[in-house]
């Protein structure tokens, strides 16, 4: 053996380790880096990372990673809280940008894509991402800053563009699948309230003109009547324009006549009639004004006659 060299043997290697062990000043424990060192340790590592290959490996193949493992509920809300702090202000463009190139590079691993997408279309994947989804809007899941910011990337993407059904129509047999559907949905409660008060905040700004007109009426005589036109009251699935607060079951519709033949394909009187069997079957009475009733006062002796 030359002089000044030696061969570091297994059982040198166990006594270091041993010595480390029962040592609690070996090596470099108890001790910080200086700011010089910490540094020259942040220049020479700055901008390096380690290959998308790598990063999946350390997931996948090192035990020592969380393969097999799950954070608990305790852990996970912890992280959600600090990550909310961090991102309170937004995002950074850059950091953005960094997240979008890892992915873009990882997800280009032909390798790891095809595991991800097998692991993300499973049955039980799809369940849960459903049950997550279920009855919420975009504002319920992504925060209402993203859900404008999506509206409107959806907006700018689908403007201009030409509808795939254009010049076609759909066979008796689709129509008939929609058909049977609809009535399907159509039997459940939640469904169908849900439905009829999207139509009624997306169909009509609300309160509309001749509703301000009876709301001011209202307000300067001091009625006892109440606004629910905006779909936050239904009598047998029918929203009114107002509902009497006073104790007793009258409901209140103002109305154009000429709207009658337009949007409910009859004259006044059958649509006032028709209103007042419905309203009558859960107990209610039903005083129908009109947009003329309005203009020359007639509202005042019908509301007294109640």
């Amino acid at each position: 053996m030359t002089s000044g060299v030696y061969v570091r043997t297994e059982k040198h290697k166990q006594a270091i380790r041993n010595n480390a062990m029962s040592n609690p000043n070996f090596g470099f424990k108890g001790h910080t880096h200086t700011e010089e060192s910490r540094q020259k340790n942040r220049e020479k590592h700055l901008g390096k990372h380690f290959s998308p290959e790598t990063e999946f490996k350390k997931g996948t193949e090192n035990p020592r990673y969380w393969l097999g493992k799950h954070r608990s509920e305790e852990t996970k809300e912890k992280l959600r809280i600090k990550t909310l702090e961090q991102l309170k202000d937004g995002m950074p463009q850059t950091t953005k940008d960094k997240i979008s190139k890892s992915c873009k590079e990882t997800f280009s691993i032909p390798e790891i894509r095809e595991k991800l997408i097998l692991s993300h279309n499973t049955k039980e994947c799809k369940e849960k991402l459903s049950l997550a989804r279920k009855n919420k809007t975009w504002e319920e899941i992504y925060g209402i800053e993203k859900a404008n910011q999506m509206k409107e990337n959806q907006s700018k993407k689908l403007k201009g563009r030409i509808s795939p059904m254009k010049d076609k129509k759909h066979t008796d047999e689709t129509k008939e699948k929609c058909r049977v559907a609809s009535i399907k949905y159509w039997q459940d409660p939640e469904y169908r309230e849900k439905v009829i008060k999207n139509s009624l905040n997306g169909l009509l700004a609300r309160p509309t003109s001749l509703e301000k007109q009876m709301i001011k009426l209202i307000e300067e005589n001091k009625l006892p009547y109440m606004y629910v036109g905006d779909g936050s009251f239904f009598i047998g699935w029918k929203c009114p324009d107002f509902i009497e607060n006073n104790g007793r079951k009258i409901v209140l519709e103002v109305r154009p006549k000429v709207m009658c033949q337009f949007w409910d394909k009859c004259t006044p009187e059958e649509y006032e009639q028709r209103q007042k069997e419905h309203y009558a079957k859960f107990s209610y009475d039903c005083i129908i004004i009109w947009q003329e009733d309005l203009e020359n006062d007639m509202w005042r002796e019908k509301l007294m006659v109640k």
